[in-house]
């Protein structure tokens, strides 16, 4: 197997890789017809059971299992709104993904619209001069770049070679089917998030306009106007404000009164 996963920051899982026993039965799974669909199966069912990290790390073991490949890559929209590396299995991976971000030039770049890219032999490939010039001298010789897709652009799933890659229509199904598992996986991360953080505003929210109930004496659906006012003519989500209401007690726009 490769390299353990980290996030590409570096920071280690402080209580351990839980996926071992899973990732073990990997092992010797392979065959000359590629994983038995069992495997994969298994794999899938213990993914979305894990943490977010292990589940993808999970995944992308099953990727590189069913393929000539040496570490792979998965980037998403971060938190900033940029595009970039989210985590992935191995250093030559991260840090070529890494490069295609910083650089501006690259498979996964051109995977979030094309939908599959593939990189065989770099050595001869003409595109993206810059980042094949520098992957080439970390040791990379092949990529192939798959769009993480479900209902909407989730990211990239990137595998990259130390050797020239000839096509496999079987490898490359195998990557498809494995980038279609991850984009399912990443969907469900996300809108799980989104309904946490969903309840966190609402409880936030609802601090808040009972703290204008109980100041200014006013009913409940005032109080929400209120912040929805001020939401509007400060370009602010009602979430932040109520925030800074309930942590400061005051609000721009508030005029020491509620609506």
């Amino acid at each position: 197997m490769t390299d353990a996963v980290v996030p590409v920051d570096g920071a280690a899982d402080p209580d351990g890789p839980p996926i071992e026993g899973v990732m073990r039965k990997l092992d010797g799974a392979t065959s000359g017809n590629g994983l038995p669909a069992g495997t994969i199966a298994e794999a899938v069912r213990s993914a979305v059971t894990l943490p977010d990290e292990d589940g993808a790390r999970l995944l992308m073991e099953l990727t590189l299992a069913g393929g000539p490949w040496d570490s792979a890559a998965v980037a998403c929209r971060l938190p900033s709104g940029t595009w970039g590396t989210r985590t992935g299995t191995g250093a030559l991976g991260q840090v070529c993904d890494r490069l295609q971000w910083e650089l501006g030039e690259g498979p996964a770049r051109d995977a979030l619209t094309t939908g599959l890219v593939s990189a065989h032999h770099l050595t001869a490939d003409p595109r993206w001069p810059t980042w094949r010039t520098e992957v080439r001298a970390l040791g990379a010789r092949a990529a192939v770049s798959a769009r993480l897709y479900a209902g909407r652009t989730l990211g990239t799933l990137t595998v990259y070679a130390t050797h020239p890659v000839d096509p496999d229509r079987a490898a490359g199904d195998h990557l498809r089917t494995m980038a279609a598992h991850l984009s399912v996986l990443l969907d469900m991360v996300d809108r799980r998030r989104n309904l946490e953080q969903g309840m966190v505003n609402r409880g936030i929210v609802g601090q808040a306009i009972g703290l204008l109930v109980e100041r200014y004496g006013i009913a409940a659906d005032q109080a929400f106007a209120t912040l929805r006012r001020i939401s509007q003519s400060e370009n602010q989500k009602m979430a932040h404000l109520a925030t800074v209401l309930v942590q400061s007690g005051d609000l721009p726009g508030l005029h020491g009164r509620g609506d």
